[in-house]
Formats: structure tokens, C-alpha cells, sequence
């Protein structure tokens, strides 16, 4: 499909230039001696096609070097579009110490939670928590907590047209930035 578009690209910009192309290069340069026998480029004729002088003329234009690397970008919108229906986690943690002159204690916090969208907004959460606190004076103490949550919009304008809107818009927008490039 590339060369199609390069050869496109090369009859729309380039109408008078003919079918083949011949390449003279002219006789190089040097500054070492001692060669036996000279060697001259001028004898030499290279003939190449319409699209591959197209493609040598613009294989290093920075136009479109910048349209392949916004292109990258644009894909990565995509995906991050994608994602939205992929189960979450989140880890949240900490541990603290504390000295005092009358006791020394230890708090230690766990709480993982995850959450998962579905494509009729339907979220589904998940957390559970951990919390262990150990002092010399005060004692242990443990606790321990699971929270479960289904939550399923009912209002207007919820369900499957409403939530799976973004995704569908960004695989429109995808098709449309693949023909401008």
C-alpha cells in the first residue's frame, strides 16, 4: 500500500517527469595517489523507476518522518481507549515506626483493590484491608476488612450505547487517521 501511495503521491506532484530516469554520476574526487588503473563513473548509467526516484527524494523529509511518529501517538489514543473495559488493581501500603520514651510501636496497612467496568456500566469493586498495629506497652491489634460493591447505573442514557461511546468514537477516529496518513 506504501508504494502505491509514493507512486500516488509522485503522478500528482511530478506529472511532466518521465517513466524511467537515467542517473549520470559524475567522476569522484580523490586525494590518495597510486592507483593503478582510473576508474570513471561517467561510463556507468543507472536506471531507475518513477517510484524509486519518488521514494529517494522524499525518504528522509522530515513532513513525513512527523506523520509517522504523531501516527505512533495516535495508536497509543487507541489503546488507551481499549483499556477502559480491563480490570484495574491498586495496591496501597504503608509501614510506620514510632519511638517514644514511654513505648515503641510498629503500624503496618495492606489494601489491594480492584475494580472492572462492563460494557452495560456495570462496575464491580473489590478492596480488602489490612491493618496491624504492634506496641511494646499498648499491645497487638489486627484488623481486617473486605468491601465488595456492584454497581449498576439505571438513570437515562446509561447502558451499553452510553459507555461503550468513547470506544467506538476512538475506533472511528482511528480509521480516519490511518486514510490522512
Amino acid at each position: 500500500m506504501n508504494k502505491r501511495l509514493l507512486l500516488l503521491l509522485a503522478l500528482i506532484s511530478l506529472p511532466s517527469v518521465a517513466a524511467d530516469m537515467l542517473i549520470r554520476p559524475t567522476a569522484p574526487s580523490t586525494t590518495r595517489s597510486g592507483y593503478d588503473r582510473g576508474v570513471s563513473l561517467n561510463a556507468q548509467v543507472t536506471a531507475i523507476t518513477l517510484g524509486d526516484a519518488v521514494y529517494l527524494g522524499l525518504r528522509n523529509n522530515p513532513a513525513i518522518r512527523s506523520a509517522y511518529l504523531q501516527r505512533v501517538a495516535q495508536k497509543f489514543d487507541l489503546r488507551v481507549a481499549e483499556d477502559v473495559f480491563n480490570p484495574k488493581l491498586t495496591l496501597n501500603s504503608y509501614y510506620r515506626s514510632s519511638r517514644g520514651s514511654a513505648d515503641n510501636a510498629r503500624n503496618t496497612n495492606v489494601a489491594p483493590a480492584t475494580s472492572l467496568l462492563g460494557e452495560y456500566g456495570t462496575r464491580l469493586s473489590m478492596a480488602w484491608t489490612q491493618q496491624l498495629n504492634n506496641a511494646n506497652r499498648a499491645g497487638r491489634y489486627r484488623s481486617d476488612g473486605l468491601d465488595l460493591a456492584l454497581i449498576q447505573p439505571l438513570m437515562r442514557g446509561a447502558g451499553w450505547d452510553a459507555t461503550t461511546a468513547p470506544l467506538r468514537l476512538s475506533r472511528l477516529s482511528e480509521q480516519a487517521n490511518r486514510l490522512n496518513l
